[in-house]
């Protein structure tokens, strides 16, 4: 195998060519190739710390009769590591390493290329609505399943379309008609969804986290009555859609692995907090 480190330090930029000219993020701040698939690694720090996060906010949670969940979005070069471009040997995994219950990786063996942008770092559409799918499951709401599965199939079948394909999704007006399409699917099919925007009634002390802005929907006609927060990071721009569709009220906040904002709970009231992460920035 090339040494990995000594092969990164000569790319320039944030992007790395693979095979099938599939495109990998680079030199970024949380070194994604680096952490996965360099001989030295240290996420002792990051255990340590991604475990005291997840305990702390499961026992607040637990202390205020709130269900906890914490997801973890795998990275692109985890699931399409055949696709890079050197030998791969191993493949570190931060958690791998963490032994917590809380802890659900959504990594299985049947992700692969359909589930992640070619020429970007994140998961497609596909590969949101395979998450969902997941997510509704892990939480036991299955009761919803026979009322999304008739959603997952009209949405997928227009999701592999030619719209999809390279020569049209590389470029920036059509994926943003393509954006615009699947969400007037989404929100028009059947009736099944009526969006209340909240966004501009937050109290401007949870408006924020940093630079992040926080957003606020409602739903009357959802799947269920629940009422969910949602701490984020950009992997979840593309489950927003099928949140909605799931849930009564959704807040997400952005809240850059901080500790739980208590008045933030205190406010908002939820029934159920989703903690979804991608995989890169755990190690922190």
């Amino acid at each position: 195998m090339h040494n990995v480190k000594d092969y990164i330090s000569q790319i320039k930029g944030k992007s790395m060519k693979g095979k099938n000219d599939i495109l990998f993020l680079v030199n970024d701040s949380n070194n994604e190739i680096l952490q996965h698939y360099s001989d030295i690694n240290n996420f002792d720090n990051s255990k340590l710390l991604l475990l005291n996060k997840i305990n702390y906010n499961y026992n607040i949670c637990l202390n205020n009769s709130i269900k906890y969940y914490f997801f973890i979005i795998p990275d692109k070069s985890v699931v399409l590591k055949e696709y890079l471009p050197f030998k791969v040997d191993f493949c570190n995994r931060i958690s791998d390493l963490v032994n917590n219950n809380i802890i659900i990786d959504l990594y299985d063996n049947t992700l692969n290329e359909e589930h992640y942008f070619k020429y970007d770092s994140h998961i497609n559409y596909i590969g949101a609505l395979n998450f969902i799918y997941k997510i509704i499951k892990y939480i036991n709401i299955e009761y919803i399943i026979d009322d999304f599965n008739k959603l997952f199939n009209f949405i997928e079948s227009l999701l592999t379309s030619d719209l999809l394909s390279d020569i049209n999704y590389m470029l920036p007006e059509p994926r943003l008609f393509f954006e615009e399409k699947i969400k007037s699917v989404i929100y028009n099919d059947n009736n099944k969804i009526s969006i209340i925007d909240l966004t501009n009634n937050i109290p401007n002390k949870y408006s924020k986290c940093k630079d992040r802005e926080s957003l606020h929907y409602k739903n009357s006609k959802s799947l269920t009555e629940l009422r969910v927060l949602i701490l984020r990071d950009s992997s979840t721009n593309l489950l927003i859609p099928y949140l909605m569709l799931i849930f009564n009220e959704i807040f997400l906040y952005w809240d850059h692995f901080e500790p739980i904002n208590l008045k933030l709970i205190e406010f908002y009231k939820p029934d159920i907090i989703l903690d979804i992460r991608t995989e890169r920035f755990l190690n922190f």
